[in-house]
């Protein structure tokens, strides 16, 4: 969830030139009780983009409430680079906060909050951060995106909607060899409230597609233990093999056949790939070239398919 700058004179500048003699500056606001996993997914691919750049794109800081240690959702102790009073000016912020944070209470952070707006800034959140900024008024006249259990959706949905906030998509884990979104209840749910869907990990993490149909290659996520543990890719080679005989019958790679999968029956709005690739980007479109599933395939993929327990993010859909 990503809101965009205020208009006005304080913007800053956003061409090529200054883009690449400045780097970017983030700031994650984290309180306790953060999820661990969040936090990296916000950290991690700016240091990636520095990394493959050869160059700063990206500057970030983490700041909190107070300049004290606070601990992440599993007892990690984490020391802030700044309390919210003191913390510099950031480009763009992200709200990291764990199941608390319709109930925060943080004046300084607020207060930091609503200058960086002021001067242009970014502002975002991730986990239950969108609670926090909805609860300080930060989301008003902004629709948002959340992925949660079917319970938790209904939950945060009657809460955004007292405060004005309406959600617009859901953006649940979701494919082939996961599928709680479907046990339960989610789909139905979002049907009924009216809200979209975005599928992440459609291809289990590059599970459903060529890439390890002939065991883990060197650099690969997997063979790197980067998310995904090799454990979980060799239990479920047996099926996915399988999977991808199948996918050949239908004239479709894997990846093409997992894709119309999790967009049958129109119960998902789009699916996130998260191609790293152009190849790649072009080999999952050409999933749209057939959307259709007869009874006995759906049948025979439900048959061979059975879940290998790789929804990494259930405690963070649950929190």
């Amino acid at each position: 969830m990503i809101l965009p700058p205020p208009p006005g004179p304080h913007i800053p500048p956003s061409g090529p030139t200054t883009r690449e003699a400045v780097p970017i500056r983030y700031a994650v606001l984290v309180f306790a009780g953060f999820p661990l996993m969040a936090f990296s997914a916000v950290m991690e691919p700016l240091r990636a983009a520095n990394l493959l750049a050869g160059r700063r794109i990206y500057d970030w800081t983490v700041v909190a409430n107070d300049p004290a240690p606070l601990r992440a959702s599993n007892g990690l102790k984490v020391d802030p680079d700044h309390g919210a009073a003191a913390a510099p000016d950031a480009d763009r912020i992200v709200v990291c906060s764990g199941g608390d944070a319709e109930v925060l209470m943080a004046d300084r952070a607020l207060s930091w909050i609503r200058r960086q707006l002021r001067g242009g800034a970014s502002l975002g959140a991730v986990a239950d951060g969108a609670f926090f900024l909805a609860r300080a008024g930060l989301l008003d006249g902004h629709a948002c995106t959340l992925h949660w259990t079917s319970q938790r959706t209904r939950e945060a949905v009657a809460i955004l909607k007292d405060l004005g906030t309406p959600l617009l998509i859901h953006q649940p884990s979701y494919n082939i060899l996961n599928r709680w979104v479907e046990t339960d209840g989610l789909k139905d749910a979002l049907a009924e409230l009216g809200v979209g869907s975005i599928a992440f990990v459609p291809l289990a993490q590059g599970i459903l597609t060529s890439k390890y149909l002939n065991g883990i290659p060197a650099g690969s996520r997997a063979a790197q233990d980067k998310s995904l543990h090799p454990s979980v890719v060799e239990k479920a080679l047996g099926s996915v093999r399988k999977l991808n005989e199948m996918a050949a019958a239908r004239e479709q790679t894997l990846a093409q056949m997992a894709l119309a999968w999790v967009l049958r029956k129109g119960g998902i709005t789009s699916a996130l790939i998260g191609a790293s690739k152009p190849e790649q980007v072009v080999d999952c479109v050409g999933a749209l070239q057939n959307l259709s599933f007869t009874a006995e395939e759906l049948a025979h993929i439900d048959a061979i398919s059975e879940e290998k327990d790789i929804n990494l993010w259930a405690k963070s859909s649950d929190d």
